[in-house]
């Protein structure tokens, strides 16, 4: 990595950085003052961060990069865990269809929306995607599934909350 240009550099180094490997042997051999830009870049974000904010449909794309770039079970049983988010979209889908004013994104409305999200993505990886089909019936049979979210993935086809909405 050393010895490639400095973007693809500092690109590799951000890689492999933050899969959690140590580079300081690489860092040691270049200039100190490509060393010092290097550590003024930030570190990837945690595409497994579930945390109920802004950022988490961020992550959701970053678990399909992940899974794409990887085809790792990992990325699809994370998205497939947010399925267990249901209550919260219910709550989501009963203030939307009162025409209560969302004015902040809340962590229970984050929930809701990435169940959403989630949902839709799963399903059209599943038909798309054979590798997210075998990993979606490994989840189903697999012990170690919540049955909350067995039954959303079960469901995936027919839940109307995955459905884009269309304009008339």
């Amino acid at each position: 990595i050393a010895t490639e240009p400095p973007m693809t550099r500092s690109l590799g180094l951000l890689v492999v950085r933050s899969a959690g490997y140590d580079i300081s042997s690489i860092l040691n051999t270049l200039s100190t003052e490509v060393q010092q830009k290097f550590q003024t870049i930030h570190p990837m974000a945690d595409p497994y961060d579930l945390s109920p904010n802004s950022t988490l449909f961020h992550h959701l794309d970053l678990m399909w990069s992940t899974f794409g770039a990887t085809g790792q079970y990992k990325s699809i049983q994370t998205i497939a865990s947010t399925l267990a988010w249901r209550s919260d979209y219910d709550d989501f889908d009963k203030m939307r269809k009162s025409g209560t004013h969302i004015s902040e994104l809340t962590p229970s409305i984050s929930r809701g929306l990435a169940y959403m999200a989630a949902g839709w993505s799963l399903d059209s990886f599943q038909r798309n995607d054979p590798l997210v089909a075998d990993y979606i019936e490994y989840m189903l049979a697999s012990p170690e599934i919540p049955e909350s979210v067995k039954t959303e993935l079960k469901g995936l086809s027919a839940n109307p909350a995955f459905k884009q909405n269309e304009k008339k």
